[in-house]
């Protein structure tokens, strides 16, 4: 199979970034601006005998892929692999809890190497939409209470989390401030007569939509994870949160220790 200057040019390339060659150095910012920067097209342009546009173009597919950043006025950079783990495990998940925040801060400062954990908290009364009606079993249109978590490390936004709650049990609680629930939301419910007893998982991988790529900052080719989770009581769905996570940097854990699954063990 014959393939083209471009082609080769973009594979070599690959080969070499996914070696290591162009990787930053280890106390490299998050977002690689310390380190790991390509030749120029120029000098790249004469290791490989290409005109400068071929190489532009080889540059772009890897570009495309999310393997390579530019960087205007720059240059074009390795991506960092940094991946953090999210714990979704049924003993890890406590939303809104505020000792789970800084627990979790801790954590990824004292794993991750990361300096700075902190979040914007947006809450609004909205109408549900199809999906969020579904879910916690309303009508489409129905009053919901909207708390949007946007998690920041190291000032790069890293996901965000939209939880809902139906308004005839958020209205006139804590729900509706803006600021952390020390206790977390699921002892909070329980307090209002809701306690949860269970809950559903949904995860499915999509390109992002402009208002997800600009919220975090997504580079061309990056697609998210969305992660469901719909709590129940014994009578009711009493809570929805949708976490959209991009798939370049996070990976999710469950520990299912002790749990029955229906998963069968398989070579991967």
């Amino acid at each position: 199979m014959i393939t083209s200057k471009k082609q080769q040019i973009t594979e070599h390339l690959r080969t070499r970034i996914e070696g290591g060659e162009f990787d930053p150095p280890a106390d490299a910012g998050p977002d690689g601006s310390d380190g790991g920067k390509l030749p120029t097209e120029e000098e790249l342009g004469a290791e490989y005998d290409a005109s400068r546009n071929t190489i532009r173009n080889a540059i772009e597919v890897l570009v495309n892929e999310g393997l390579l950043e530019r960087r205007q006025g720059s240059g074009t950079y390795v991506r960092r692999g940094r991946v953090l783990t999210y714990d979704a495990s049924p003993s890890g998940y406590q939303p809104d809890a505020a000792h789970f925040v800084r627990h979790y801060a801790e954590r990824l400062r004292e794993e991750s190497g990361i300096e700075q954990v902190r979040q914007e908290l947006d809450v609004r009364l909205l109408p549900a939409h199809k999906r969020v009606a579904r879910r916690l079993g309303l009508e489409v249109g129905a009053a919901v209470i909207r708390r949007r978590h946007i998690h920041i490390l190291d000032g790069s936004p890293w996901w965000f989390k939209d939880s809902f709650y139906p308004a005839d049990i958020a209205e006139g609680t804590e729900l509706m401030n803006p600021v952390n629930i020390d206790r977390g939301t699921i002892k909070l419910l329980a307090e209002l007569g809701h306690e949860q007893v269970g809950y559903t998982d949904t995860i499915r991988a999509r390109m992002p939509n402009p208002a997800e790529q600009r919220r975090l900052e997504l580079g061309p080719g990056v697609p998210v994870i969305v992660h469901a989770r719909t709590a129940n009581s014994a009578r009711r769905p009493i809570r929805l949160t949708v976490t959209i996570f991009p798939a370049d940097r996070n990976e999710l854990l469950y520990d299912l220790t002790g749990e029955v699954s229906d998963f069968t063990e398989h070579a991967t």
